[in-house]
């Protein structure tokens, strides 16, 4: 008896979920940095350790690199939700998209929902993901004009991962992780193999988005002169 396709869809082989969600929130600009220090929970070893294996894994697998709940809600994590400091914006809406259909297809599905949502009308947007190559294509065939933005976890399982192998021991690969990983959340310098590298970016000052970054070998006073008059703030 013929049940048809299934999950399949159409026999074409298999498709992941896919969600999305869009959020509507509104928050205050601030001319300082107001979290210059990252959040306890990446200076946690065992719980950034949880976090990059789980992302190989699921890298070597070809799965989504979304983390089912039972697995983030470790007790570094809910320690970070704790407490919601003063300068997080205020969530006002959010809905959520979820579709097996491919890539492409869900991608305009995100567009109708953020038209419906009036997004293209708010003074900042930004589009979030992590390090799957589909999610900057729809960035950049649906949400051109939205500011593409690495989700910072993402960011620390490769930090954390390239100290392990740039050093010999776990405690040299902690200590240069944790020095990465401060610089890179303070948009500091990183030192590669002995060259130095300039992240230079632009923060949201009330969310800790990255609005826009560049990585270069130089970074000279007519450089950051230039990189001002690109985004002024």
């Amino acid at each position: 008896m013929d049940q048809g396709p299934g999950v399949h869809l159409e026999g074409k082989g298999w498709n992941e979920t896919k969600n999305a969600i869009l959020v509507s929130a509104e928050s205050q600009t601030s001319a300082v940095d107001p979290q210059p220090d990252p959040p306890a929970c990446f200076l946690n070893s065992q719980h950034v350790a949880k976090l990059t294996e789980t992302a190989k894994t699921r890298e070597n697998t070809g799965e989504s690199d979304d983390l089912p709940e039972q697995q983030a809600s470790s007790k570094a994590q809910r320690k970070c939700r704790a407490k919601q400091p003063p300068h997080k914006p205020k969530r006002l809406l959010r809905t959520v998209l979820s579709s097996m259909r491919p890539s492409r297809q869900f991608g305009a599905q995100m567009q109708r929902e953020a038209r419906r949502r009036r997004f293209d009308e708010a003074s900042r947007q930004a589009f979030l993901g992590d390090g799957l190559a589909c999610n900057w294509t729809i960035h950049e065939t649906y949400f051109p004009k939205f500011v593409p933005i690495l989700d910072f976890t993402h960011a620390v399982t490769y930090l954390f991962r390239a100290a392990a192998l740039c050093t010999r021991s776990r405690e040299e690969a902690w200590s240069v992780y944790a020095d990465w990983m401060t610089k890179t959340w303070r948009g500091q310098v990183l030192n590669l193999g002995g060259t130095l590298y300039y992240l230079c970016s632009v923060l949201d000052g009330s969310s800790r988005y990255i609005v826009h970054h560049e990585i270069c070998e130089s970074m000279t006073e007519p450089d950051v002169e230039t990189f001002r008059a690109a985004w002024p703030t």
